[in-house]
This record gives C-alpha cells, structure tokens and sequence, in this order.
C-alpha cells in the first residue's frame, strides 16, 4: 500500500530506516521459502515498485536490490519446489522478468553485475549468459515474455524435465 499510493519515502525516513533491512529481508524470505509462485509474484512486485523510487536515489536499497533481488529471480525457479509448468510459476516468472527488464532501464547496471559477478557465480553456461543479456538490453516487443520464456527453458532443460 506504500509503494502504490507514492508514499515510497516512508521507508527510508528517520524513523524506519533502521528497519527497512528487516522488512527487505522478510519479504525476500517470503518470496524464497513460501513455495506459492502466487507469494512470489507478490514479493517480487515489492521489489519491483522500489526500483523508481530508489534504484538511482538510494545506495543501501539500490545494492539490496542487485546483490539480494537479483540472484532471487534466479533461484526461485532453480528451485526443485518450483513448477515451471504451473500458471501461477508463469506469472512469477514474468514478474521476475519485469524485475529484470525495469531494473536495467533504470540503472543501466544490471549488465555489468550479471557478467562481471552474479554469472560467474552461478556458473551457468556462457551460450544462456549471453541470450539473457541480450534480451535484457535489447529493445525488443514482449521483452520480459522473452526473458521468462529463456530461463523456463533454461531450468527446464538444467533439471533434465
């Protein structure tokens, strides 16, 4: 209700800054360890909403989202609990891909994270590396359809279903 009625600057006053940790990270739990994809569209679009209020403006919610948000739309749907054939995994996915898709048009960093840190680290293959970015930075129709079709396919054919 925050996010959707403008009043984002709430988070980061005086008075909560000190608990906007704690808020993040209970939401992020929310999305990883409640195996609804229903719970995780809804996580996700938390997060989603702090992008144009902060990614740019705040350096605390600004790494929070690339160095916790980001691997999260990963490893959601590594996860064995999520099922990629489910209606409501299709729209969490997409969700994760709007994720994506807004971060990088608003700080234009998310490139140079996923090459240069999150890849690496997740050791995924160089020919799925590089469709991804490309998706991400191209300016294509339906880009996060896009983006959400490669990574079920991706975490389809990586559990061998």
């Amino acid at each position: 209700t925050i996010l959707i009625n403008d009043l984002a600057p709430i988070l980061i006053s005086p008075t909560n800054a000190k608990h906007l940790g704690t808020v993040l990270d209970s939401i992020r739990e929310g999305s990883l360890f409640y195996s609804d994809p229903n719970v995780q569209r809804m996580c996700l679009g938390v997060f989603r909403r702090l992008i144009e209020p902060f990614a740019t403006k705040n350096q605390v919610i600004a790494q929070y989202l690339f160095e916790k948000v980001v691997p999260l739309c990963f490893e959601i749907p590594a996860s064995k609990d999520f099922n990629l054939e489910d209606a409501g995994s299709y729209n969490a996915l997409l969700e994760m891909s709007h994720f994506m898709v807004e971060l990088h048009d608003s700080t234009n960093q998310v490139s140079q994270f996923l090459q240069s840190r999150f890849f690496p680290s997740m050791g995924s293959p160089a020919e799925f590396n590089s469709q991804y970015l490309a998706l991400l930075t191209s300016k294509v129709e339906k880009r996060p359809r896009k983006i959400r079709t490669l990574v079920k396919a991706f975490f389809k054919h990586h559990r061998g279903s």
